[in-house]
């Protein structure tokens, strides 16, 4: 995280996410870094997979590319991304009209225009669907998943 912003969750920071892992009892296995998704301060191949959970859908078009590009980077070979958004399904109109033209794309599904940077971005989309209120979609990085 960049920990700038509150995008509507006041104190956004590292100690809150501690905290929030110490109530999960995992703070042990946690490492907090703070970095932008667009230039991950970490080595290529590191992980085995990752995560975004309601963050890249703010990015704009080339940032979102880079995005994906730093996430194939430091994935190894056939990790795995799950990418997680906003649906804008009867449930988030219902409790949280705001949210009414988030993820519009014209005449696009979100998961066809996900699915398609994905791809772009040398993805195989593998699974996608939905949850009240969340779209998501499970990709993996080219190549052979290593043990």
């Amino acid at each position: 995280d960049i920990f700038s912003g509150d995008y509507g969750m006041s104190d956004n920071s590292p100690d809150r996410l501690r905290a929030n892992a110490r109530a999960a009892g995992v703070e042990a296995r946690l490492d907090v870094r703070t970095g932008d998704m667009r230039a991950l301060p970490f080595a290529d191949a590191t992980f085995d997979g990752a995560v975004s959970a309601f963050a890249i859908d703010h990015l704009n078009r080339d940032d979102r590319r880079r995005t994906f590009a730093e996430l194939r980077r430091v994935l190894r070979p056939g990790g795995d991304f799950l990418l997680l958004v906003v649906n804008n399904d009867a449930w988030i109109r219902f409790t949280l009209p705001f949210l009414v033209h988030h993820g519009y794309f014209g005449p696009r599904t979100p998961a066809e225009r996900w699915r398609g940077e994905l791809t772009d971005a040398g993805f195989a989309v593998v699974e996608d669907g939905t949850q009240p209120g969340a779209l998501y979609l499970l990709a993996r990085a080219g190549g052979a998943r290593t043990p």
